[in-house]
């Protein structure tokens, strides 16, 4: 797993992806990550906010699937959609997960 976390007492902030437009792999992605924008926030382990749904998505619904919740409430924000978007909800397959 490829993110950063910033830790308080009510609130974690991940950051899947802080890329531009396109992901990149190789050299270029070894400091800062090849994903492009996810960020997601969760306060009180109860409240999930997704903000931009980047390819770093797919790292998130990874996180997530490991937790093994039965269910999974959250809000996702898009500030700024380009056509990436609409094709990483395929990959963010929390979803998808049926019971």
């Amino acid at each position: 797993m490829k993110s950063s976390q910033i830790n308080s007492s009510n609130m974690k902030v991940y950051l899947w992806g802080i890329r531009g437009t396109l992901p990149v792999t190789g050299q270029k992605a070894i400091r800062y990550g090849g994903n492009t924008n996810c960020v997601s926030v969760t306060i009180n382990n109860k409240h999930l906010l997704i903000f931009d749904a980047g390819t770093g998505i797919k790292e998130l619904s990874s996180f997530i699937m490991k937790q093994n919740k039965s269910s999974v409430h959250g809000k996702i924000f898009i500030s700024h959609p380009h056509l990436p978007y609409p094709w990483t909800a395929f990959f963010f397959t929390i979803i998808l997960r049926t019971k």
